[in-house]
């Protein structure tokens, strides 16, 4: 017995970047922050204020983060490095776990905008 491809698979295959050094410069692209939470203290309470990160390897090291993170948590029952891939796959599509990781620390970084004023220069 052989299995069929329909039209829609093959034209899906050829539509995914083959490249694997695109695809993962594309994921950490696309998972890199453009702020970070700094934690500062003013009168004995911890603040998280939005910054700009302070260099372009701190938001690299952050977005790779991102990444690894979102690939540990999928099922025990996985290699880590199926996930890892399937993980910069949907990452390069500007997708998955890591992109939400990013959005959901630009909304923190959106929401401590009141606080940007004791940032310390």
């Amino acid at each position: 017995m052989r299995k069929n491809k329909s039209i829609a698979n093959i034209s899906e295959s050829k539509a995914t970047v083959i490249n694997p050094t695109t695809v993962i410069h594309e994921a950490v692209k696309n998972c890199t922050p453009l702020l970070l939470l700094q934690s500062v203290p003013r009168g004995g309470i911890l603040y998280k204020v939005p910054a700009p990160p302070v260099s372009s390897s701190v938001a690299t090291h952050t977005a790779v983060k991102f990444i690894l993170d979102a690939a540990r948590g999928k099922p025990r029952d996985q290699r880590i490095w199926i996930s890892l891939a399937n993980e910069f796959m949907v990452a390069s599509q500007n997708q998955g776990k890591a992109v939400k990781y990013k959005v959901e620390l630009h909304k923190q970084c959106e929401e401590n905008r009141a606080y940007a004023n004791f940032r310390s220069h």
